[in-house]
């Protein structure tokens, strides 16, 4: 037995988390910078989204504070009851820090006291599938240390994947670069956001078939031009964007594919790769999101016969990947 504990980034409402007997703590809103609103107990999803569209307000929001937590946690302590508190990734909220400094302040009078606080590396609709999964832990008889085993390792592998209209309100709140923001406007994409590891990145994007045409046929244009300037006898052909998994399969016809990884070790390995790469052979490169590629990716890529390999220590940004990869290829094979 154990009581569950979440701030309210899982989204749910209080009506529900009462009826299942989970603690909310809230993170706070702000509209103006100066009145602040406890989420779902001073003000409703509803009344929150109604502000944004109806007053086109932006809200700023701040992390609970640790006598918030305290108070939570309280009850249960006296009661001797294990709390599992479950938070926000702290890519976004300091709430996990304010759960922490709480639990430090209330072991120093109850040092037997049980509390396990996760930095869940969730937000909205996983981080609200994380805690029902530590309720259904909970009701099904789980104890305190086999919950708390589980969700430590269930935290990698929630995802969010979902579109939007405009990432004015990812970039004015940080949680994207600019750079995203410029490209998807420029060119009339659509973008596809992908949350995942507890950070925020685009994962690609989409438009109507029309557009994607004229922008394809222009993109080769762009090519061509290229072409001719660099002298080159073979044009490289755009082609419209595709998933990864269409990637993959496209790129079978290549004779080496690659895919530089943050996380991979051994530059010897890469250095043997490369070198084996004869001159006229058909390379395909895979340059992750901002956010990195996943596990479940990775072994794919290698499934499809891709060779992981290692760009060196620095982690380089999806634009600057790719041509340092080319720029090595270019001179290990050119003659």
């Amino acid at each position: 037995m154990f009581k569950l504990i979440s701030d309210t980034s899982c989204d749910w409402v209080k009506d529900y988390a009462d009826e299942h007997d989970v603690t909310l703590v809230p993170l706070y809103t702000t509209f103006d910078g100066h009145t602040y609103y406890k989420e779902q107990f001073e003000i409703s999803y509803d009344e929150f989204y109604k502000k944004m569209t109806d007053e086109n307000a932006f809200p700023k929001s701040s992390l609970p504070s640790i006598q918030d937590y305290v108070d939570a946690f309280m009850p249960s302590v006296e009661a001797g009851i294990p709390i599992i508190c479950c938070c926000i990734t702290t890519f976004f909220s300091g709430s996990y820090n304010s759960a922490c400094s709480a639990k430090d302040m209330i072991l120093e009078d109850y040092p037997d006291a049980k509390i396990t606080v996760i930095n869940s590396l969730q937000n909205s609709a996983s981080m609200s599938l994380f805690v029902y999964e530590a309720m259904c832990m909970r009701d099904a008889g789980y104890s305190y240390e086999e919950a708390v085993k589980k969700l430590e390792a269930l935290r990698p592998y929630g995802r969010i994947i979902f579109t939007t209209e405009s990432l004015d309100y990812l970039t004015k709140g940080g949680r994207l670069v600019r750079t995203a923001a410029m490209i998807t406007s420029k060119l009339s994409l659509r973008p596809i956001i992908i949350m995942k590891g507890g950070e925020i990145s685009v994962g690609g994007f989409f438009r109507t078939r029309k557009k994607a045409k004229a922008k394809v046929e222009r993109w080769n244009g762009i090519a061509l031009s290229a072409a001719k300037q660099s002298k080159r006898s073979i044009q490289p052909e755009v082609t419209e964007v595709m998933t990864f998994k269409q990637a993959l399969e496209y790129a079978g016809k290549l004779d080496k594919l690659l895919l530089p990884y943050e996380c991979a070790e051994g530059m010897e390995k890469t250095r043997k790769v490369i070198e084996e790469i004869g001159h006229g052979e058909s390379v395909g490169i895979f340059i992750g999101p901002e956010g990195g590629f996943d596990r479940s990716e990775l072994d794919e890529a290698v499934n499809a016969g891709c060779e992981i390999i290692t760009l060196g220590k620095r982690i380089l940004r999806t634009e600057t990947a790719g041509m340092m990869l080319l720029s090595v290829l270019m001179y290990n094979m050119e003659e």
